[in-house]
């Protein structure tokens, strides 16, 4: 009996280690996993080198999604603010498959108006592209998406958005005045006029048109990209890619390959500044009571660091460290996109540090 006693003693001590030692292994692994984690992150954020979620994320990785995404859905749903490629983008996509929905922005308007949007025509497009007016919109698209659709979010820095909302925000103003055509404009906004330039007091420019997000200022990516809209990605897990609006040219030719031949190598450029034959000018009225006249996209070089701070513009904005982490995967990236999954996996790492 004492021999039988000592044996299972033995077996005990023996199980116990063993144990013991698949408990310190377990430990050096989950070491060995956060110090990696650490280092990923680190990488992926700071010195971006493009390491997510344990594999390396590179342009050329994201352009090869991208293209086999393109290959594999049926179609295409293309979203940005306002200043963001987004008249390009729409017209590409009328030239593509023909202007179906006569409303501008139709993608905004699904929710109550979707069976007119259906049976409008027979056959509508594969390719879609609408600027998006608030988050319900585009939280409406992600939920509803079919699994055989990719859609592309057109993104551009906020700042400088904004710089470009205002401008083109005044310019319009501006020929709406000169061209007596019915506008929203506050009455009397511009001071004056000569020819086609329009002057408008520094007070006025701030207070009636920046502070209250008129037209284009308003259609931000704060607006847009919320705290609920990066839950419903998470949650739904779209065909998503974040592009950057300078690449607007590189997605017309590859979805102009599967979709609209004839329009390959032939990119689509709406809308731009330097087009436009109207000016605005600032009145600013120095301390000595003298009133100089500055042309608007100076006065706004002189001002772009302090319109957002000074102004609170974003104020209403939730989640912008995510937009933020978004920003460092998309800009560091030669390739100009960025997959939401790829994303959704760095802010996980985020969460971990």
């Amino acid at each position: 009996m004492m021999f039988a006693m000592l044996a299972g003693l033995f077996i005990l001590y023996d199980k116990v280690e063993q144990i013991s030692r698949a408990v310190n292994q377990q430990m050096q692994s989950n070491d060995h996993y956060r110090n990696m984690s650490s280092r990923s992150h680190y990488n992926a954020t700071v010195e971006t080198s493009d390491v997510v979620a344990g594999h390396h994320y590179s342009p050329m990785s994201s352009l090869a999604q991208l293209q086999e995404m393109i290959d594999s859905t049926e179609e295409v749903i293309i979203t940005m603010p306002a200043k963001a490629a987004g008249s390009s983008l729409k017209q590409f996509a009328d030239q593509c498959y023909g202007k179906v929905w006569a409303e501008d922005n139709y993608l905004n308007f699904i929710q109550n108006k979707g069976i007119t949007g259906l049976t409008s025509h027979y056959e509508l497009p594969k390719v879609m592209a609408s600027h998006m007016y608030t988050q319900n919109s585009i939280i409406h698209l992600i939920k509803n998406v079919p699994n055989k659709a990719l859609m592309i979010y057109s993104h551009r820095e906020e700042t400088d958005r904004l710089l470009s909302a205002i401008n083109e925000a005044m310019t319009a103003w501006c020929r709406e005045n000169v061209d007596q055509i019915p506008t929203k404009q506050p009455p009397g906004f511009f001071s004056k006029k000569d020819g086609n330039n329009c002057y408008v007091l520094e007070k006025d420019l701030i207070e009636k048109a920046i502070k209250l997000r008129k037209r284009e200022i308003g259609i931000s990516g704060t607006r847009l990209l919320t705290c609920t809209v990066y839950n419903t990605l998470e949650t739904n897990a779209p065909n998503l890619f974040f592009m950057d609006f300078r690449k607007a040219g590189e997605l017309m030719n590859r979805l102009a390959q599967k979709y609209c031949p004839a329009l390959i190598d032939k990119p689509v450029v709406a809308n731009t500044a330097d087009e436009k034959a109207f000016g605005a000018f600032v009145q600013v009225e120095s301390d000595t009571g003298i009133m100089t006249e500055i042309p608007l996209r100076e006065w706004l070089n002189v001002k772009r660091g302090h319109l957002e701070l000074l102004l609170g513009l974003n104020n209403d904005g939730t989640c912008r460290a995510k937009t933020r982490l978004m920003e460092k995967m998309l800009f560091s990236s030669e390739g100009g996109f960025v997959s939401v999954e790829d994303v959704i996996k760095q802010f996980h790492i985020s969460l971990k540090l």
